[in-house]
């Protein structure tokens, strides 16, 4: 069996008791480098831009004082794709779930959940682009369920291209889907690919949102991590 590849973890908080405890727990984990960034001066997104290598997950807290998350959010998107972006916050109620999904940010988890909790956001963010609880998904649903205000021309996807999406939104890796499905990882990157260029969304979470938006996949049936 392989080993694991190594996740570069940046950590952005402004409580230094939390901060403290959060990262001496990520750095016990043998497949985690973590780095924490000050807040304050220089700013968070000229760090990023001077760091010897890039995260691969930025870990930042939705309270930060200076923060801007649609700003921070954009910014990514446009200059640092790669980098999965998990929000923490004190409570993530129904307005903010709205808000980040809009952002289509990789995850974002209440401080009130347990360590190894967040450890499997991390992995399954870094993983498979995305990782969301089955609440935060049926809230979502519940949003998108009104019928769009004008019909729009859907894309033609295939039976094989559904079968995919389903499992992408179960949360499943592209090497999980290869596994159940009898392919090749490269087959499954392949579908994704031709999935994103077809409903012209960006990344994983686009193709999420798509799913509910379009209710191509049947979410009731789901069998998400917990």
């Amino acid at each position: 069996m392989l080993p694991e590849p190594t996740i570069r973890l940046a950590l952005v908080d402004h409580q230094q008791l939390y901060t403290n405890l959060l990262r001496h727990f990520l750095q016990q984990q043998s497949n985690l480098t973590v780095e924490t960034l000050p807040v304050g001066t220089p700013p968070l997104k000229e760090q990023l831009s001077h760091l010897a290598a890039l995260p691969d997950v930025l870990l930042i807290d939705m309270d930060l004082p200076t923060l801007h998350i649609e700003s921070l959010a954009q910014w990514l998107k446009n200059t640092h794709p790669n980098i999965r972006l998990i929000i923490m916050a004190k409570h993530c109620d129904a307005q903010l779930t709205r808000r980040l999904f809009a952002l289509q940010v990789s995850s974002f988890l209440s401080k009130n959940h347990a360590p190894p909790q967040l450890l499997e956001a991390i992995h399954q963010v870094h993983q498979n682009g995305y990782y969301f609880l089955p609440d935060q998904l049926d809230l979502l649903r519940q949003t998108l369920d009104a019928p769009p205000k004008s019909p729009q021309k859907s894309p033609v996807i295939s039976p094989r291209e559904r079968e995919i999406l389903q499992l992408l939104c179960e949360q499943k890796t592209a090497q999980e889907i290869a596994n159940l499905l009898f392919i090749t990882r490269r087959t499954v990157e392949g579908h994704k690919t031709r999935l994103l260029n077809r409903t012209g969304v960006k990344n994983t979470v686009g193709l999420v949102l798509y799913a509910i938006r379009t209710g191509i996949v049947d979410f009731k049936g789901l069998s998400l991590r917990q």
